[in-house]
């Protein structure tokens, strides 16, 4: 028996469809399931929907809320210093309006002259193009729809794995290691970005990276200590990353990592598995290695296991 190639395709064509529609019953899904929170979810679980974004676009929205919060910090303290000053609608006015007179001037006319000159004879003597001549490059390239909602359901993943995680200091305590120390807000924000930052890894070392959790030494100058972990208490997945303390950000990928560095991990499996995180740091004064770390000590405040600000 003979068949024509359209008829072939038509019933490949059926088959394809009546697979994709069964879809949602084989793997026991609706959709009325799939809401954005299930997405995170299963971004959180076991990575099904998880399509990490680009690193540059995390670090972007991080370094956005960091320079968010220090503008109203200096907003704050700059109206409490200067309660009688225009208000910054008026201060903007004034501003344009002193720089429109300005640009008009023939001192400015003729500034504006002598740099284009300038420019000019630099190109000459380098041999760089002129503007005209300079390939083009894209301006203002703004992330597309799916990269903004990749970034949002990443972010919503982190957050729910931040709000699970026990063993969060309070904003107001302090965690100390030697002479190193930072605030607990500090401390928090370090645990919420090695969660943003778990599927993208930043920085030469890519962070977040494996903690060991290696023993003591049998020779460690304090006996307490020998065969002893950083991290008592058993756990598994541990992931460390930077602790930078006096910084509205925290680590971006870029810069000193310094002394301290928080560090999250699991217990249990199954319906009995939690999140935890500890904070811990090198101090030279305990008589080990230059490379061993030390449980932070937690002091002042109260405890706060509210959500991340």
């Amino acid at each position: 028996m003979k068949f024509s190639l359209s008829f072939v395709t038509a019933v490949v064509s059926v088959a394809l469809c009546g697979t994709v529609l069964a879809a949602p019953a084989l793997f026991g899904a609706t959709d009325t399931e799939i809401s954005p929170r299930n997405v995170a979810e299963s971004m959180l679980e076991n990575g099904v929907f998880a399509r990490a974004p680009p690193r540059h676009h995390l670090i972007a929205v991080q370094e956005a809320q960091g320079r968010n919060k220090m503008r109203k910090v200096a907003k704050k303290a700059y109206n409490k210093a200067n309660p009688d000053q225009p208000s910054r609608q008026d201060l903007k006015v004034g501003r344009k309006a002193t720089w429109d007179a300005n640009k008009k001037s023939p001192a400015a006319k003729a500034a504006t002259k002598q740099a284009a000159a300038t420019k000019r004879q630099q190109r000459k003597r380098t041999g760089a193009p002129s503007p005209g001549n300079q390939p083009k490059l894209p301006k203002n390239v703004k992330p597309t729809p799916q990269q903004k909602q990749d970034v949002r359901n990443h972010l919503e993943a982190a957050r729910q794995k931040y709000e699970q995680t026990q063993g969060l200091p309070g904003r107001g305590q302090t965690v100390t290691v030697g002479l190193n120390s930072a605030t607990g807000r500090e401390a928090r924000q370090s645990v919420f970005n090695s969660y943003v930052h778990k599927k993208s890894p930043i920085g030469r070392q890519r962070v977040p990276k494996r903690f060991g959790n290696h023993p003591y030494s049998n020779r460690h100058g304090d006996r307490r200590l020998r065969g002893q972990r950083p991290i008592p208490g058993g756990g598994r997945s541990f992931k460390e990353f930077p602790l930078i303390p006096n910084s509205a950000t925290g680590w971006t990928g870029q810069g000193p990592v310094g002394a301290l560095r928080s560090i999250t991990y699991k217990k249990g499996y199954g319906a009995h598995k939690s999140r935890h995180a500890a904070f811990i740091g090198h101090d030279p004064n305990r008589r080990g290695t230059p490379g061993d770390h030390y449980l932070a000590q937690i002091t002042s405040g109260k405890t706060d296991m509210g959500k991340f600000e």
